[in-house]
């Protein structure tokens, strides 16, 4: 195994029990198993079936120590498509999923959806932009309120979800090269 392999299943690891614990923190079932197989076309996807999360570790982002360009991936920043945060934005699904099979599902969600920034470009619809919400209110959940203040109060009091991480947002990302980038995203 390669050292940066080594470094993503590391990475993986770390993804997957901050999903777990923010579930047992609020009281859901978390995802039955979380998978790391190869896969032929997707990075991930979760299954409400079996309520499973697979991921393809190999092919999630490396994380970008020095941002530039398009190059923005890190672990608990806005962007994050690196192994930490693949499982908390398919957690996301099971979560939406968990919610709606209660029938304590939001449909305000959507409204909320279709007049917010998004917050990455992986938003193409409305469960997607739900996915990548809750990623990054299990991650960096300050960074999330600062950003977009509607969708933190919307998982926060409308669902009734509690953060699990309370550092500061710079501090949660923890690379001093994205700090800049945070001020910008923060001013609007």
């Amino acid at each position: 195994m390669t050292p940066a392999m080594d470094r993503k299943l590391q990475l993986y690891k770390h993804g997957c029990e901050r999903a777990v614990i923010f579930c047992y923190a609020n009281n859901l079932p978390p995802p039955l198993a979380f998978i790391n197989r190869k896969l032929k076309k997707d990075t991930c996807f979760y299954d409400p079936k079996t309520t499973k999360v697979t991921v393809d570790v190999s092919a999630t982002a490396t994380p970008v120590l020095k941002p530039h360009h398009m190059c923005w991936s890190w672990p608990a920043f806005k962007t994050d498509r690196t192994a930490v945060g693949v499982p908390c934005h398919e957690t996301g699904h099971h979560i939406q999923f968990h919610l709606m099979k209660e029938r304590i599902w939001d449909r305000r969600w959507n409204t909320l959806y279709a007049n917010t920034p998004k917050i990455t470009s992986y938003e193409p619809v409305a469960s997607e932009a739900f996915a990548e919400t809750m990623r990054l209110y299990i991650l960096n959940p300050q960074l999330l309120a600062m950003y977009s203040p509607l969708r933190y109060a919307f998982i926060k009091d409308n669902l009734g979800l509690s953060a699990i991480e309370e550092r500061d947002p710079y501090e949660v990302v923890g690379n001093p090269n994205y700090n800049a980038r945070i001020k910008e995203l923060i001013r609007g």
